[in-house]
């Protein structure tokens, strides 16, 4: 099982959505390998997507939140996550389409894994 005693936020003040774009959370470094209008796997509808890619493990981002200009939060969803060897992704969907935000990111500051022993008895239930 994977824990952590502590988190700290990250606030990145200014995003240009478009791929290539690059930007840190502390000492990870994350990239948009795409961002735009399409489909989603699980809908034929079209919406508005990025997916963030980084060489490290992402297990450690908690939370990432879009802010427009204004301040004011932009709702998006993280719809899948992933990756091994090297490449990590995680896609985000957005309500509506937007090309520049600032991203305040809360990440894991000890994230571990813990050894957590399991028992499980089975049996004929008469």
């Amino acid at each position: 099982m994977k824990v952590a005693a502590a988190t700290k936020e990250f606030t990145i003040d200014s995003v240009d959505l478009k791929a290539s774009t690059t930007f840190n959370c502390g000492e990870l470094a994350l990239k948009i390998s795409k961002a735009g209008m399409g489909k989603s796997m699980f809908s034929d509808k079209q919406e508005f997507s990025v997916s963030f890619t980084s060489a490290s493990d992402l297990e450690s981002v908690s939370e990432m939140k879009f802010f427009d200009a204004q301040g004011n939060q932009i709702e998006a969803n993280k719809n899948s996550w992933g990756g091994g060897i090297g490449m990590y992704f995680a896609d985000y969907t957005f309500k509506a389409a937007v090309d520049h935000v600032k991203i305040v990111a809360t990440c894991f500051q000890d994230l571990k894994n813990v050894e957590v022993p399991l028992v499980i008895k089975t049996g004929v239930g008469i």
